[in-house]
Order: structure tokens, then C-alpha cells, then sequence
């Protein structure tokens, strides 16, 4: 059969064309990229030397974050870096700035730059409540997935009555296919009304305190889990005080109060995260209540928080706290753990074990997609149904985006390091 060379040159033309639009709109091949989004700098009291005549504010690397990117990095690697037929590539962007803040602008300009990637498949973050509430709406407009594994607000996912009244819907902004908003969120930790049950159920059934002092860390995390705390409470317990305090603000005077109260409080309760004040505020009610149990919150699992090496409590206080920690499976976990530790010369942190899982379940949304395509992946997460053999267990992601996970784990603190969780008890109706 004879051919006609126009034909034929027109024909190779627009093979090569096609191929270099391919190359265009995908620059990495076939390739997909997961973003996450960690602060990788963490803030501590200054030195006294820092303190005299300096702006030094005691930023430190974030190990928490280092071991959360590692773990990513694991999970990734014992994939081979691949999900189905799609090669991925993995890229840790830091929300912290210079003095260790997560300010919106940093957290706005990461979620932006996965946005405006063509090749992004998955975003893994924010860490705190803050940082996901400015992330969240820029992703929904790119319907890029978004998984975290420590927002634990409730207003995220679903109304919740002490939260804002515009929550969740003002986090999904209506766009053209998707009148009220593209759900593109999900997060792997409880929320904050089912650690707020735990820890009451702890506090009132198990250790029968009776009268409480509550400070949060003025931060959407610690508000929203302290008005949980107060709502659930229904007069289990009386609350001497509930206070905010920020990370440099001053809470001396509600220790002289607790310390001068005819009827002390016999529990102490911190709803935060670990800001440069905790370790202090710690410090200050332990010994102004030297009989009172002491409480943290699942904000304060860190290193910086448990190991006084690394500028956190006392031996003596780490001693008194019992921590409300993200559950997991131990024995699940055993596997992540050792091969943590053979990868890296260290323990990993009770959050790079979720972590682990996120990318685990981004690199399987991306796989069971089979396209690639965001809204395949979101509607493939989405999907996810009693999922089995995880790090953290069975669980299903619910219509909302959240676990189905009803409970938390409670660790204690020996020699710098938190323990394996027990399940915290359920609260009686």
C-alpha cells in the first residue's frame, strides 16, 4: 500500500506535539507528587542568657516533625516509590517561620504551591487546627485531598454547637460543579469531642477528681477542646477555672489562686499544644498542687515536652502527668517501629506512626484512583472502608472525613519517654 509523504510527515508532527504537551502538563513523566505540610521548627523559652537583651527565642529543629517526615519517607520507600502504575514523588514544605510560628501566610503559601503544582496528587497536613483551618479552602478550590493527622478541631469536618456557626461550610467555598464546596478533607485522629469524652472519663471515672483547674493555650486546638471539655463535663466535676494563656503570656497569678483556694483543686488539666510556656506552666501548678494529678493533652506529645534533656518536664512532675495520646495499634505497630528505628538510629514519635498510615493511605487512594486525577483520589479516600492491618488499626473514613474511631489511648512519661498507650476508659452516659 503506497503512502503519501505529507501525510506521513503531518502524522509524526503531531505525534511529537502530543508528546511535548505530555511532558508539559505532567513534568515528571507519569509521575504524581504528595505534599506535607509539618512545622519543622519549634519554639522554646528563651535561655536567661537569650532573655537579657535579645530577640533569641530558642527556635529549635522540630524532632516531632523530623520523625513525621521520616515515617513519610519509610512508607514511601517500602512502596517503591510507586502507587499502581504512577511513580511519586514526596516533598516535605515547612509552616513554621523564623521564631517557630505557623503564621497564615507561610501555611496559606504552602497550600498554594501544591495548588498551583499540576502534578499534585495528596497533601499531607496541617499540624495544628490554626494552620488547617487557612489551608483547608484553598485545597477545596484545587480539589487536591488533604489528610491530617492531628487537627482535631470539630469544626473542620461537621457543625459543632461550641464551635463557630459558619463551621464547616465556610471552609469549603462553592465552586462551579459543587454549590456547597468540594469535601476534599479527612483527618485520621479522633476528634476533639471524642478526646474531650476520654479524658473526662479518665479524670472523673478513673482517678474520681473532683475539683479541677483548666488552662488552653489560646489557640483554635486548645479553645475548641476546652469548651468541649466544659460542655461534656454535666457536673462530673467542678471546674475552679478554665483560662486561656498564649505562649508568652502570664499565668502567675492563677497559681497564687490555686495555691491561696481553702479547697485546693486535686486535678490539673492543659489544653494545648507545646508552645514555650507549657513546660513552666507544668512546672508552676505541680508545685503549687504537690497532691494534684496533672493532664496533657494529645497537643503535647513531643520530645520537647517529656524529656528534660530537650527542655521538658522534670522527672519529678513527668512522674505526676498522664498524656492523652492518638490511639493506635501496638502490636500493629511493632513492624513501623523497628523498621523506624533501623532506618533512622531512633525511637519515632508517637505521631510519625500516623504519619506512616497517611502516607500509606494517600499512596493506596492514589493506586485504587487508578487515574491519578484529584477528584478520583479524594472520591478513592473518601471511600475507605474497614480498612484492615493498618498501624492504627481498622478503621473507615466517614461521610464527613473523619475516623470512626471513638477512642484515645493514655501513655504516662518514664525516663524522658512517653509509653505504649492504654486505652482510655469510656465515658458513662
Amino acid at each position: 500500500m503506497n503512502k503519501n509523504p505529507a501525510i506521513a510527515l503531518a502524522a509524526g508532527v503531531a505525534l511529537v506535539v502530543i508528546g511535548v504537551l505530555i511532558v508539559l502538563l505532567w513534568p515528571d513523566g507519569s509521575d504524581v507528587r504528595i505534599y506535607s505540610s509539618l512545622p519543622e521548627r519549634e519554639q522554646q523559652q528563651p535561655s536567661a542568657a537569650a532573655s537579657i537583651g535579645s530577640d533569641d527565642r530558642g527556635v529549635v529543629t522540630n524532632e516531632r516533625t523530623a520523625d513525621m517526615e521520616n515515617a513519610m519517607r519509610l512508607a514511601l520507600a517500602q512502596a517503591g516509590g510507586r502507587a499502581g502504575d504512577l511513580d511519586v514523588t514526596y516533598t516535605p514544605l515547612d509552616d513554621s517561620d523564623v521564631v517557630g510560628e505557623s503564621p497564615a501566610a507561610v501555611v496559606q503559601a504552602n497550600a498554594r504551591r501544591a495548588a498551583d503544582d499540576d502534578s499534585t496528587a495528596v497533601y499531607i497536613g496541617d499540624f495544628t487546627s490554626d494552620a488547617t483551618q487557612e489551608s483547608i479552602p484553598i485545597l477545596s478550590r484545587a480539589r487536591i485531598a488533604q489528610i491530617s493527622v492531628s487537627s482535631t478541631r470539630v469544626g473542620l469536618t461537621k457543625q459543632d454547637l461550641r464551635g463557630d456557626v459558619n463551621e464547616p461550610g465556610r471552609y469549603y467555598p462553592p465552586q462551579p460543579g459543587y454549590a456547597k464546596g468540594y469535601r476534599n478533607f479527612v483527618r485520621l485522629i479522633p476528634d476533639a469531642a471524642v478526646h474531650a469524652e476520654a479524658l473526662l472519663a479518665l479524670m472523673a471515672q478513673t482517678d474520681t477528681c473532683a475539683r479541677v483547674a483548666m488552662i488552653n493555650d489560646n489557640s483554635s486546638y486548645g479553645e475548641a477542646l476546652a469548651n468541649n471539655i466544659l460542655a461534656k463535663n454535666r457536673h462530673r466535676m467542678r471546674f475552679v477555672f478554665s483560662q486561656s494563656v498564649g505562649p508568652y503570656g502570664r499565668y502567675e497569678h492563677l497559681v497564687d489562686r490555686v495555691r491561696r483556694a481553702s479547697s485546693k483543686p486535686d486535678c490539673f488539666v492543659y489544653s494545648g499544644i507545646r508552645n514555650p510556656n507549657t513546660v513552666e506552666i507544668f512546672e508552676a501548678f505541680a508545685r503549687a498542687l504537690p497532691t494534684a494529678r496533672l493532664y496533657g493533652t494529645n497537643g503535647v506529645v513531643a520530645a520537647s515536652f517529656v524529656d528534660p534533656e530537650k527542655g521538658g518536664l522534670s522527672q519529678e512532675v513527668a512522674g505526676r502527668v498522664k498524656v492523652m495520646v492518638p490511639p493506635y495499634d501496638p502490636e500493629q505497630a511493632k513492624a513501623f517501629f523497628a523498621a523506624f528505628k533501623d532506618a533512622y538510629r531512633k525511637d519515632a514519635d508517637p505521631y510519625a506512626v500516623y504519619a506512616y498510615e497517611a502516607m500509606q493511605l494517600a499512596l493506596d487512594a492514589i493506586a485504587d484512583s487508578t487515574t491519578g486525577r484529584r477528584e478520583d483520589i479524594s472520591r478513592a479516600l473518601f471511600d475507605t472502608n474497614d480498612r484492615q492491618g493498618s498501624v492504627l488499626g481498622s478503621y473507615s473514613i466517614t461521610a464527613t472525613g473523619d475516623t470512626d474511631v471513638a477512642s484515645y489511648g493514655v501513655s504516662r512519661i518514664e525516663d524522658g519517654r512517653l509509653t505504649p498507650p492504654e486505652p482510655a476508659p469510656r465515658l458513662r452516659r
